[in-house]
């Protein structure tokens, strides 16, 4: 079971759960609709392979062996949409994506958008966030011109 939150402004639907064998349909405007099967209007518009359950999926593809292959690397243009995400989605991001810092590419387009992407400004320019360094400001000296000793009338020596 799994409960769907509307994320859109315009929705004034609240939480909604969904049970195991149930489906749920969120149209652009309107409520979601839960449902003991999808609708058969939404499920003709689907591929094929995205209509039958995983567990008959599972036995075409038992035998095949698929070797992985390298991900192709990320640019800001592939994962720019998430980062300027709701705000309750994109923290989750800094920890996934902080290591693409080191590329120049990535940094410098992350930088010139940093407006779009609040949360990552400490992470992009650290040194703004350094403690500033306090120099104690001591005022300057008076140095005093030496004084010629004064003969004290009470001395018994003579100067």
């Amino acid at each position: 079971s799994a409960v769907f939150a509307p994320r859109s402004a315009g929705t004034t639907a609240g939480p909604v759960s969904v049970e195991s064998g149930q489906t749920l349909l969120q149209r652009a405007q309107g409520k979601p609709v839960v449902g003991p099967r999808l609708a058969a209007e939404v499920a003709q518009t689907m591929p094929r392979q995205y209509r039958d359950t995983l567990a008959r999926r599972a036995q075409a593809f038992k035998d095949v062996r698929v070797d992985p292959k390298p991900a192709a690397r990320l640019e800001y243009s592939d994962i720019a949409h998430w980062l300027s995400a709701e705000p309750a989605l994109r923290g989750q991001f800094i920890s996934r994506w902080k290591a693409l810092l080191e590329v120049p590419e990535f940094r410098n387009s992350l930088a010139s958008n940093i407006k779009l992407h609040p949360e990552w400004d400490r992470l992009v320019f650290p040194e703004r966030y350094r403690p500033k360094r306090v120099v104690a400001h001591r005022p300057p000296q008076k140095t005093l011109a030496p004084v010629e000793p004064i003969a004290s009338p009470f001395s018994h020596e003579q100067p």
